[in-house]
This record gives C-alpha cells, structure tokens and sequence, in this order.
C-alpha cells in the first residue's frame, strides 16, 4: 500500500516559527520523560548496533529490522542487489537454471533473448540478454552479473546498446548511438571483482561503499547512491529511511527552503525543532522535526510526527557526499477492518518525548567511516 503522509505533501522546507532564530536554529528543551518514557527510550537504545551504509556509519537500536527495503546505484549504470543465502554448489545450480531459463525465451518477432554467459571467475557469472521479449528491436540489451560471496550472492545490473548486428549498418538513429556493451561487461566484471558480501558487525577500514549486506572496494570517484529503510517488528508505524548520494548538490540547504508553513497548517501541526547540528567532517547539516497529522488507510489521519536531517546539501560530491535520514512516528501501516469493515487505526508507537529521544540517539551517531575515502 503506498501511502504519502500529509506531511510530505509539499516540499520539505522550513518557515521562521521562532521569534527568534540563532544560527545553530531554533532548539527549544526538550521537556524531561516521565518514568514510563524513560523506560521506553532505555529500552530502544540500550543495545545500539552499528550499520555501515555508503560511506557513513549510524547506530541504530538493535531492535530494528535489517534494512526492509534497499536501492544501491553505481554512477547511475549499475544497480546493485544482495540476494539470498546459497552454498557454492547451489550458486551453481541457479546460474545453470538462469541460463536455461534465458536460453528458452524468444522475442515476440523471434529475436534471441539470450547473448552470451561468460565466467569471469569461478564465483562470477554474467548474462547478456534483451531488455524484454517485447522490445522494439534487438538493440536494447541487458548485462546482469552474479557473484557468490560467502554464502551470499551480489546481484549487479547494467542496461546497454548493441547495434554492432549489420542490420544497423544503414540506420539513421542507430548511427547516432554507440554500441555499450563491450563496455557494460567491463564494468560489471571489475565491480563483481571488488565486490564481497558483508555481515552487520563487519566494518571495513579500507576505502568503499557499504550497503546491507555488501561492500565494494574503491575509492571515492564515482557517483554512489543508496536508499535503505528501517522499521521495528513490534512498532511497524515506526520508521526510519536514510538516502544517500555522492554527487547531489541542491539548490539549498534543508532550512533555506520556504513554504512550510502552508504544510504545518494543513497537516495541524507544530514545528518541534530545527537547526544547524554539527558533526565532524560533514557540512552544512540541519535537522527539521515536526508534529502533525499522519495519513492512514481508507483517510483516517493519526497524531504524529516527522523529523528529518539533511547533510553535504549544496556540497556533494564523492569527499563529501550528500545525506539524508528521515524518522516517522505513526507512518501508514497495513490496513485493519473491524467486525464491520471499516478500517482501524491505532495511535502512534512512540509519545512526542519518546520519538525526539529516540531521534537524538540514532541521529547524533552519524559519522564518517574511518579510511572510508
């Protein structure tokens, strides 16, 4: 169910609410938790476990769940995925299968579907097929590369051109496009090659990329992208996102864009907090929290709250990349009906003062890895 929260119905910008607004932003204390509360943040935040995620670490409660959902982008070429757990012989077994499986499809208009298989290493296998069996021509081709790392398989996907057939020989639009696919397999093989799987508690010292479950070797020179999600098995309407990108420069920082205020008032809510926040060898981070309204299913809106924290703004690049993490208290969920069927909603996981504490302990962790660069 995909379901935008009231407050992400604009863009994220933030109005001048205090009378008054120092340079490190507008910070009001935070009121002390009651017995209860304290027990609750003790309990999320006692036992904090370190997650790598491109070229920063976060410590996040070790309560929450691995990453549910991850997007790992390679200089805009190459997505990158972490499949499931597999011994050598059952890699081996589901490449066969791929391959059979590619082997025994035909486009529409009887073109081969599938290319080539190559083995760059005996833990490496790439494929090269058509983009889909309904392509307007052959052209459009697919490189997807597999490597078996530890019991684990790093899955990598790159689009390419191939207009090398004679058949493209006169063609005007064809001429104008290069044949990539040489290059598409070059590149794949190098990043498979730099590639190894990872656990939670492995934390490289050398230059690279995380991301949940992987990490690939190198330098920082290329544009590296990631989107990871978070949530808690026992709190689902709790979540927390961060997104991160090696060459995102904006036109502003996170407190320089207006029209929030529209954004407050329709969602009845108040600014919580914002500000400059400062950690070390990162610049230009600010934080903007929030109350308000929360959508849920069949458009029943609960109190709520949206805090989110931007680094690296209008200066990323590869030495500085660009950051962002965001925390809802009380996002959609899934939908329940009661005996009459119509949708329930259940109040939000965490108290104001419990969700800004929790916010505070996982967002002042964030840190460049060191040797990550």
């Amino acid at each position: 169910m995909s379901v935008v929260p009231t407050l992400l119905r604009s863009v994220l910008a933030v109005v001048a609410l205090c009378a008054v607004i120092a340079t490190e932003g507008c910070k009001p204390p935070t009121p002390p938790l009651t017995a209860q509360e304290q027990q609750t943040v003790n309990e999320l935040t006692q036992n904090m476990q370190t997650h790598c995620l491109g070229r920063f670490l976060i410590d996040l409660p070790k309560s929450i769940r691995g990453s549910t959902q991850q997007t790992v982008g390679y200089n805009h070429e190459v997505v990158i995925e972490v499949m499931g757990t597999l011994s050598l012989n059952e890699f081996n077994i589901r490449m066969g299968q791929i391959e059979a499986e590619y082997r025994a499809k035909k486009h529409s208009e009887g073109w081969p579907y599938f290319y080539s298989v190559s083995s760059p290493s005996p833990t490496i296998k790439l494929f090269e097929r058509l983009e889909s069996e309904n392509e307007l021509d052959d052209s459009a081709r697919v490189i997807e590369g597999y490597k078996w790392s530890d019991d684990k398989v790093i899955k990598m996907v790159a689009k390419a051109i191939d207009v090398s057939a004679p058949k493209f020989q006169n063609d005007v639009l064809a001429k104008q496009v290069p044949t990539t696919t040489p290059q598409k397999r070059a590149l794949l093989t190098d990043l498979l090659q730099r590639a190894r799987s990872r656990e939670l508690n492995d934390i490289p010292t050398e230059p690279g990329f995380c991301f949940e479950g992987g990490f690939l070797a190198g330098k920082a020179d290329k544009e590296e992208e990631i989107r990871a999600v978070f949530d808690f098995k026992k709190m689902p309407d709790v979540q927390i996102r961060w997104s991160g990108d090696s060459h995102a420069q904006l036109d502003d920082t996170l407190l320089q864009r207006p029209g929030l205020s529209e954004l407050i008032s329709r969602s009845n809510g108040a600014l919580l907090r914002k500000g400059v926040v400062k950690i070390p060898g990162v610049f230009e981070v600010e934080e903007w929290l929030m109350a308000g309204d929360m959508d849920q299913a069949g458009g029943k809106t609960i109190k709520g709250h949206y805090f989110k924290m931007e680094g690296n703004s209008k200066s990323g690049n590869p030495h500085t990349p660009f950051f962002e993490v965001v925390m809802e208290n009380g996002g959609p969920i899934e939908s329940t009906f009661d005996a009459n069927g119509n949708y329930t909603v259940t109040p939000a996981s965490l108290t104001e003062k419990e969700a800004l504490a929790l916010w505070d302990a996982v967002s002042k962790t964030i840190r460049m890895r060191p040797g990550a660069l």
